[in-house]
């Protein structure tokens, strides 16, 4: 669908890129979220982050903290990662997207996830269990077309389970009106 050069810093983030590069001692604006805040498709110097160093100007230090199939909950322990590294953001921008409670829910190995059965919530996966990936998982990644096809299976496997889980979790609404009564607040 593209075809765009992607850098990354030594922590693997995405690499700034913007025209302005801020003064050292400037507030740091942190900021998290999925693909759209890393820039999944977008060349380097037009990335979301970027664009709000360059209209910030130097006075700030935007840092873009995305990480692609994250969810809130995954940006939620970054930061805290960050924070435990002596990162001291001024402020702290969380962008979310509707697939988000997915990624939160998500049985996934390579990232921690919440378990939901009715109002229970647990942590799952947390620390992160390393597993070695079989030989036939090796062979699919090093292959365009089998990845291809594995990614299309995966996606459609992942969309039937988020709408189930969706069906199950707000079959009575009431977290969707709880959302409405919040909303009428703000």
């Amino acid at each position: 669908d593209f075809d765009v050069m992607i850098r990354t810093d030594a922590n693997g983030f995405r690499k700034r890129e913007s025209a302005v590069q801020p003064r050292p001692g400037s507030p740091v604006i942190a900021v998290f979220g999925d693909s759209f805040v890393w820039g999944w498709g977008i060349e380097g110097g037009k990335v979301f982050t970027d664009v709000i160093q360059n209209e910030l100007g130097p006075a700030a230090d935007v840092r873009n903290f995305g990480v692609d199939a994250y969810g809130t909950f995954q940006e939620l322990l970054l930061l805290k990662h960050c924070l435990t590294n002596h990162l001291r953001p001024q402020h702290v921008l969380v962008m979310f997207y509707e697939n988000d409670y997915g990624d939160n829910t998500g049985n996934d190995t390579r990232r921690p996830w919440l378990a939901v059965d009715g109002t229970n919530v647990t942590i799952r996966n947390y620390p992160v269990a390393r597993k070695d990936s079989g030989a036939w998982k090796k062979f699919v990644k090093a292959s365009y077309f089998l990845s291809a096809i594995a990614y299309q299976f995966d996606f459609a496997k992942e969309k039937r389970r988020v709408t189930s889980l969706a069906q199950k979790t707000f079959a009575d609404n009431s977290i969707a009106a709880d959302a409405q009564t919040a909303e009428a607040f703000c």
